[in-house]
Formats: structure tokens, C-alpha cells, sequence
């Protein structure tokens, strides 16, 4: 495996299409997982994926030594910045877009009976966006507050407040959701 990724990485590098989109199958779920985590407005997910690509594409000629590191931690890195930038260029749109996604997915997802992951990644969705950035830069891909705050143009005490705030909200919202009832019949 590691020889065909090496192989695959060697022709995008040469911007060989057929190792392009190899590479693109290969990692979509990935990136797509991430961008999902972070972005503001999911409708926005699509063009958030194919941005990261096209970076990942252009960048991996000069960018991209597999000497100081894999690529997936790579890859990974670009989906995160590339999702924060796409939040701050859409940012007026920011809490039409919470309100609409509550109101429609939230209850949807409990009557759907999604998976508990699901429910994790939807719970997590509903806290603020601000709160949100920072719970998952810390606790889902492990960055220091020094790195959250250099990355979000914060204090590392804002970074820390942040998420101590978003962990508060985030068992209020598990709180209110184990105590839905939809077991009633309209």
C-alpha cells in the first residue's frame, strides 16, 4: 500500500490526472469528514471539498515533502485551514444558517434514529461557531491552544475559554437531547 500511495503521490506531483483522481477517491471521505466538522453551513460542503483538493493539487508539487511527513496529516492541515477560511468568507450568513440547521436537523436526526456518531457530529454542529472551531481543533485533531490561537487569530486564553465554553454548551445540548421524548404519538 505504501508503494502504490508513493506511486500515486509521484504522479500527482507530475499532475498526472489518472493519479489525481486516485488520490481524490482515495481521501474524499477524509477531508470530507473534516470539512463537515468545521464548516458553518453544510450546504457549503461541496465547494469546501473541491477547494481543499484543488490546494492539495497545486500544493503538492512544492509543498509536500514525504521525508518530514505522511500525507494524511497533510492533507488534514489544508481540509482544517481551508474550512476555517471558507467560515470567515461566508461569515455573514453564520447564524441564519445555525438557526435553519437546528430547526431542521436536530429533531430529523433523533426521529431518523442516526447512528451515535451521527449524533455526536450533529450535537457538536449546534453549539456556536466559535465554540465549535476550537472544541475541534482541540479535541478532535489534537492542536495546542497556542496553535488554535495563532491559527484563529485568538488569545491562547481566548482559545482556552472557548473551549471550556464549548464543552459547557456541548453537555447542556446532550442534556437536552437525552431528555427528548418522541415516543408520544401525534
Amino acid at each position: 500500500m505504501k508503494n502504490n500511495l508513493n506511486t500515486l503521490i509521484k504522479g500527482c506531483q507530475r499532475q498526472d490526472r489518472n493519479s489525481q483522481t486516485e488520490l481524490f477517491k482515495l481521501y474524499l471521505p477524509y477531508v470530507t469528514s473534516i470539512c463537515k466538522r468545521y464548516l458553518r453551513d453544510e450546504s457549503l460542503l461541496q465547494d469546501a471539498v473541491q477547494e481543499v483538493f484543488l490546494l492539495v493539487f497545486k500544493s503538492l508539487p512544492t509543498s509536500f515533502n514525504e521525508e518530514k511527513g505522511a500525507i494524511k496529516p497533510w492533507i488534514r492541515k489544508i481540509a482544517i485551514n481551508s474550512s476555517i477560511k471558507f467560515n470567515q468568507r461566508y461569515q455573514g450568513f453564520e447564524e441564519l444558517a445555525q438557526q435553519e440547521y437546528e430547526k431542521k436537523n436536530f429533531v430529523t436526526a433523533e426521529i431518523n434514529k442516526k447512528t451515535s456518531d451521527q449524533e455526536i457530529l450533529l450535537l457538536i454542529r449546534t453549539i456556536p461557531q466559535s465554540y465549535r472551531e476550537v472544541f475541534n481543533l482541540y479535541a478532535i485533531d489534537g492542536y495546542s491552544h497556542q496553535e488554535i490561537a495563532q491559527l484563529l487569530g485568538i488569545s491562547i486564553e481566548s482559545s482556552r475559554k472557548r473551549l471550556q465554553r464549548a464543552r459547557a454548551n456541548l453537555k447542556e445540548r446532550i442534556k437536552e437531547f437525552k431528555n427528548i421524548n418522541f415516543t408520544k404519538s401525534a
